[in-house]
């Protein structure tokens, strides 16, 4: 994950959907644990329906960031989409 609170504020979190845990509440916890950051006022939600789509997003520079699930970005990898 990002490392300083600059590096995500006023940037869109490519999201899978709001069911995900990985894909959605996992990355939003977690930003505003670590620095105190709230969607819809430090930085945006953007839906993207689905961890590989999510992946492809920020690969094409569509989303700067994405929370995903570590063994989706691993199956991706694999096989390089």
């Amino acid at each position: 994950g990002p490392d300083r609170p600059e590096r995500v504020r006023g940037k869109a979190l490519a999201c899978v959907n709001v069911a995900s845990y990985s894909g959605y509440k996992h990355p939003v916890l977690a930003l505003r644990a670590e620095f105190n950051m709230v969607p819809g006022v430090d930085y945006d939600i953007r839906w993207s329906g689905s961890h590989l789509a999510s992946l492809k997003g920020v690969a094409s520079g569509l989303y700067p960031m994405a929370g995903v699930a570590s063994n989706e970005f691993g199956m991706a990898k694999a096989k390089r989409e």
